[in-house]
């Protein structure tokens, strides 16, 4: 029962995981769509959804964002400020999601803080690179799981129960 309820957790802890990612998904297809199309690249709402769509894998969403918004924009040839223009709109997107909208959106669905997802996400690219960002969150949030389990554990096995009436005795003043 006890292996059930852990897996139970781990199941809905990954369910708003993906929930959370589709949401992210969802945002930076708007955000591109609008940011691309208020500065009259070509074909916008296409590449904000692409972007979008693709944004759950590392790199490869933003890369294919900015490439295709900078060849319309060189097809759509209107100068040099709109390819800066697609270049400030990319970067400030790129800073909301990586600093702003992953990190809240996905600490809050997955029950973590921002500071430990942004955390994970480093963690996981240092020692697994790509596959590390993928698994950076899921990863995260079962290792929450896992640590609450063992710390109830912990506070209803005897040593702790007995190693709290020790203390409590020796905080207690002697009665003059």
């Amino acid at each position: 029962p006890e292996a059930h309820g852990f897996f139970r957790e781990v199941d809905a802890v990954l369910g708003q995981f993906f929930r959370g990612q589709f949401t992210v998904m969802t945002i930076l297809a708007v955000l591109y769509s609008v940011g691309y199309g208020v500065i009259g690249v070509p074909l916008a709402v296409p590449i904000g959804i692409m972007a979008g769509l693709l944004s759950f894998i590392p790199y490869v969403g933003s890369t294919l964002a900015l490439a295709t918004a900078w060849l319309m924009t060189a097809l759509d040839w209107q100068g040099w400020t709109q390819i800066l223009w697609v270049l400030g709109v990319h970067g400030l997107i790129q800073g909301l999601e990586g600093f702003v909208i992953t990190p809240k959106i996905m600490g809050d669905t997955v029950g973590i803080s921002a500071i430990a997802v942004l955390f994970a996400l480093l963690v996981g690219a240092e020692l697994l690179g790509f596959t590390g960002v993928l698994l950076a969150v899921p990863a995260a949030a079962v290792t929450k799981i896992l640590l609450q389990r063992i710390d109830e554990r912990y506070r209803k096995s005897e040593f702790f129960v007995s190693g709290a009436a020790d203390e409590s005795s020796v905080t207690e003043s002697p009665k003059d």
